[in-house]
């Protein structure tokens, strides 16, 4: 495993942690009025579910509910991709944002959360990842809330 720096703000990695690629998608009002998208897809619609692979081995953060997401992290021009997982350990309490409802800012309410990077050796079309790396705060692994 290689170290990342963190780029982008505290709010851009909390973000990236709590999305999911049909949030992004549906719910952006522009993307819906240029016309790019029509309705949302059903399970119908949708290709044969596949595992991602990193390496020659398959992508498995082995606890907690990963949420995948696709950005083109290092501006390389490919999309990389990020998958949060829980960490180690209770966030704390003082750290969460101020616009938070005071009753949730207790001690213990939240876990920390971390973000991997798999970094696309492929292209976009056909993208290839390796092993990840965790995203990078202050020389240690960054950390977000998570319940």
């Amino acid at each position: 495993m290689q170290r990342l720096p963190l780029r982008g703000s505290a709010a851009t990695v909390l973000a990236l942690a709590t999305m999911t690629l049909p949030m992004v998608a549906f719910a952006n009002p522009t993307l819906a009025q240029s016309g790019q998208v029509t309705r949302p897809k059903l399970a119908v619609d949708l290709s044969t579910p596949f595992r991602v692979m990193a390496g020659d081995a398959a992508i498995d953060v082995t606890t907690g509910h990963a949420a995948p997401y696709l950005i083109d992290w290092d501006g390389d021009g490919v999309r990389d991709l990020l998958v949060g997982e829980f960490g180690d350990g209770k966030f704390p309490a003082d750290e969460l944002p101020e616009c938070l409802n005071p009753a949730w800012k207790q001690p213990g309410n939240f876990a920390n959360g971390k973000i991997r990077i798999y970094r696309n050796v492929g292209t976009n079309g056909k993208p290839r990842f390796e092993d990840f790396q965790f995203v990078q705060s202050n020389g240690s692994d960054a950390t977000v809330p998570i319940t």
